[in-house]
């Protein structure tokens, strides 16, 4: 996490002012007092850390939820562990964004990501933030839930949706309907042994996200069809607890 801090701090120039642990309010303004605070936890399930987010709007965030469950509680068979980031496009371009991300995949040994650019301000993650005088609150929707239940679909062939920009494994790449467009749009380069960036221009992206025949390679769909796809229940049954 420190060290996944300091590269956004480098590349972005952009220092880290909160650091937080595991949903509390209590923050911390510096690594050496995160550090010390975090020696004493045994388990980290989420860590968000602000770049001054109230003025920049950037953040980062680390969660590992199978961390949620009690040690004697009944687990999920599979889970991911999630790390995102959100940069003011004011402070970075776009090739500093890649950039910041490749060296996360190529450090971390991910298998899948993906750089959305949110339409205003107001996103956090995708998700809509609601600024009230005493409150914030996301919004949440069944996009979500869908989601979170059949996250491990990326390691067999399937992607989360179509992105501009999306860092595919070798289950994505050799999908036989994801291969095809490889070669036909966008641009395809390997990032890392195991990751290979599929980039689309503006124009492809329209084109391709309007095929029909992507639609039964994404789990997030507006009409949430992957739901009815038989592998759906396998990977719910693996990412949640059974009655």
């Amino acid at each position: 996490m420190i060290q996944a801090v300091e590269l956004i701090e480098r590349l972005s120039g952009i220092k880290a002012t909160d650091f937080s642990l595991n949903y509390t309010s209590k923050s911390y303004k510096t690594i050496k007092g995160f550090v010390s605070r975090y020696q004493k936890y045994k388990d980290v399930v989420y860590c968000d850390v602000g770049f001054n987010s109230n003025e920049t709007n950037t953040f980062f965030s680390i969660s590992n939820s199978l961390l949620n469950y009690l040690k004697n509680a009944k687990r999920p068979e599979k889970d991911v562990i999630q790390m995102r980031f959100q940069i003011n496009d004011e402070l970075v371009n776009e090739d500093e964004i890649q950039t910041i991300s490749e060296e996360l995949i190529k450090k971390f040994d991910f298998q899948y990501g993906y750089i959305h650019k949110f339409p205003t301000s107001k996103f956090c993650g995708e998700r809509k933030v609601k600024r009230g005088l005493f409150s914030t609150t996301t919004t949440f929707d069944k996009t979500d839930q869908v989601w979170r239940n059949h996250e491990i679909g990326i390691l067999h062939g399937y992607l989360k949706k179509l992105y501009s920009i999306n860092y595919l494994n070798e289950s994505q790449v050799n999908n036989q309907v994801i291969s095809q467009f490889l070669k036909s749009h966008g641009g395809c380069t390997q990032i890392s042994e195991e990751i290979s960036k599929w980039s689309l221009s503006n124009h492809d992206f329209q084109v391709v996200s309007n095929l029909p025949e992507l639609k039964d390679s994404m789990i997030v769909t507006d009409d949430l069809s992957f739901l009815n796809n038989p592998e759906a229940k396998q990977f719910k049954a693996k990412m949640t607890v059974s009655d």
